[in-house]
């Protein structure tokens, strides 16, 4: 099932209830599956803790390839009073590998140092990706006069994925594989056939491409450490516990390619309808590129960006982005149910496994009114409260709150 299908099947299922918003259940392969679309039932799903993210997530990353005896070690909690390091920097907290690693990524996304040092790389990667010489010959479909005419789409996966790639893993990895992009969004495209554990005679393509991103990572592995540099306080420290836990070169490649697919997966897809949007609408153009001018220091080429001033003081930038994540996020939460669970005036069965789509929150008329199928661009300007709505989930919830 597409993802396409998956959101069309959602929404009959909630139209063949009455739209009541109650949670409901679909036999999926053989496994049942709860569906919620209510704000509160969604809200109480993150709360509870019989409906875990653990169990999924340790089933996921065995389906992905890594060897089950890795992925218990990484889930594994470790022993009252016997701390895995000596270091107390270290996992002061003597949490399992899992764990420690959102806290990780936590640390490196959190505002601060750590993070101020990545955005100020990833803006000299995005500067380098879009110097006219790399666009006149990396993107163009055909070329009249001085004006080169490039795919939007191919653009964004090229500028942003390689740009994230340079930033979190250093400039190797894409000396080792140049069309990581490329591989990377062929599996991006088709890992729907991944999770709904299509057979390999149906889904060449998915396999081909996840095993190119897992050799490349591979090979990048096998280097040393010196020939591996420019890689992020996160990479680094990722890496010493896997290390640590004796893991082979494979399966620390093909965990660092469930990285690099959360790094990458969603950012050029939103950069694309940004801009689809803007090139259609010059007067919404006009007035995001007012607003934004005033970040740049340096007005004459547009060099120096103050990204404090991007992140706080465009509303309407904010509004307008908000709006295309509302509009355009068709992403789910997935949780095992481990014991019975009340939800709503459902109990919920061990076993079964709960899905919250994203997208049925966001086209819940009664939170963003009639015109909840429509896009527009001044939505959450005319009433910012609504990004604060429980019903607006375009990064998950809970504990595993997505950084997007």
């Amino acid at each position: 099932m597409c993802e396409t299908a998956m959101v069309s099947s959602l929404a009959q299922g909630r139209k063949h209830f009455g739209n009541t918003l109650e949670p409901y259940s679909i036999l999926l392969g053989g496994q049942k599956v709860y569906i919620l679309t209510a704000p509160l039932d969604v809200s109480l799903a993150y709360k509870s803790p019989t409906l875990s993210y653990d169990s999924f997530n340790l089933d996921f990353t065995i389906l992905y390839g890594v060897t089950p005896t890795s992925v218990h070690k990484v889930f594994a909690e470790p022993l009252k009073g016997a701390p895995r390091h000596s270091d107390p920097e270290r996992n002061p907290q003597n949490k399992s590998v899992a764990h420690w690693s959102e806290e990780l990524y936590r640390q490196q996304l959190h505002p601060g140092e750590k993070l101020d040092l990545l955005a100020q790389n990833f803006v000299l990667c995005l500067r380098d990706s879009v110097d006219w010489s790399r666009l006149a010959c990396g993107n163009a479909k055909a070329t009249h006069g001085v004006i080169e005419d490039v795919s939007l789409l191919k653009l964004c996966k090229d500028v942003i994925i390689d740009g994230a790639t340079r930033v979190f893993f250093g400039e190797r990895i894409l000396q080792i594989e140049p069309d990581l992009a490329e591989a990377f969004c062929q599996f991006d495209n088709h890992s729907y056939m991944l999770m709904y554990k299509y057979p390999s005679l149906f889904a060449n393509v998915m396999f081909g491409a996840k095993k190119r991103v897992n050799d490349a990572f591979t090979r990048y592995f096998e280097l040393p450490k010196e020939q591996r540099q420019g890689e992020t306080w996160l990479a680094t420290m990722e890496e010493q516990e896997f290390r640590d836990l004796n893991f082979g070169n494979q399966d620390i490649a093909k965990f660092f390619s469930l990285m690099h697919w959360v790094v990458n997966a969603n950012t050029y897809k939103l950069c694309f309808w940004l801009f689809a949007h803007l090139l259609h609408d010059p007067a919404l153009y006009a007035a995001i590129k007012a607003e934004t001018d005033r970040t740049f220091t340096n007005t004459t080429n547009n060099e120096n960006i103050d990204l404090a001033r991007l992140t706080k003081a465009c509303p309407r930038l904010e509004a307008f982005l908000n709006e295309i994540l509302r509009f355009t996020v068709s992403s789910q939460s997935t949780r095992r149910v481990d014991s019975p669970t009340i939800i709503g005036n459902k109990t919920l069965q061990p076993g079964a496994f709960v899905f919250i789509p994203y997208r049925q929150l966001h086209f819940n008329e009664d939170v963003f009114g009639a015109d909840a199928k429509e896009f527009k661009s001044e939505r959450f300007l005319q009433n910012p409260e609504l990004a604060r709505h429980p019903s607006f989930r375009p990064f998950g919830g809970g504990t595993t709150y997505c950084p997007g």
